[in-house]
């Protein structure tokens, strides 16, 4: 009797603590079966994370499957992504675009752009714009300077062109205020070529800047006397 109730107990505690494996089970197979259903295969922390975060809406799936057949990318990054609102369409718009011109990104970046409003196949196709920038003259009392330059930003740096561009003529005037005030040669060969390879060099342009220089144009004159252009 005895025996026999004991082992009805350890049935229904089985039972029960299958059907209770089952229950905790089901929303994590149910995720990878519909995502399985839109062509998305997903491992079972994958499907876990999936469905933590309540992304089995279609959008979403369809969403992700275009994007990671493009790109490795982490399920979580995705459905964070899609959590803050973020339109996965536009990034893997984003991330052809980008193949097409044999180009990379990281998709914190994609994500963030993303998130800004912006049309990531638009801003790409649209980066590597050519732009002219001019200061006229600078002076120390000794020499004058005239500087112009042509530069582009290239994706991502073009996407805040406008937020870019509004410092770009007080940096460069800045740098070549302090050079003014510090130099005291006037052979205007001389200070066009320390200009170019010490104070606006290419370097400059990439670090400072966050542009492309195409080229550059150096018009050194001394004061009340003779030009020199480069």
């Amino acid at each position: 009797m005895n025996t026999d109730f004991i082992l009805l107990v350890l049935i229904l505690l089985t039972f029960f603590g299958g059907g209770l494996w089952l229950v905790k089970q089901f929303p994590i197979y149910f995720a990878k079966y519909r995502a399985k259903s839109f062509g998305l295969e997903l491992t079972k922390d994958e499907a876990l994370i999936v469905q933590n975060g309540f992304c089995i809406k279609k959008d979403f799936l369809v969403g992700a499957k275009g994007i990671l057949d493009l790109k490795q990318v982490q399920i979580e990054k995705l459905v964070n992504h899609y959590l803050a609102g973020g339109n996965l369409e536009n990034v893997r718009r984003g991330i052809l675009e980008l193949q097409k011109r044999q180009k990379d990104v990281d998709f914190a970046t994609l994500s963030a752009i993303d998130l800004a409003g912006k049309d990531l196949k638009y801003e790409i196709k649209n980066s590597d714009i050519e732009s002219s920038i001019e200061i006229k003259d600078l002076s120390n009392g000794k020499i004058t300077i005239r500087y112009r330059a042509n530069y582009k930003y290239v994706f991502p740096n073009s996407v805040w062109i406008e937020d870019l561009n509004e410092n770009l003529a007080p940096k460069i005037k800045n740098k070549l205020s302090m050079f003014l005030s510090s130099w005291e040669e006037t052979d205007v060969f001389k200070t066009e070529s320390f200009i170019r390879q010490n104070i606006l060099p290419i370097s400059f342009w990439e670090s400072e800047l966050e542009g492309v220089l195409v080229g550059q144009k150096i018009e050194i004159r001394k004061t009340g006397g003779n030009t020199a252009q480069a």
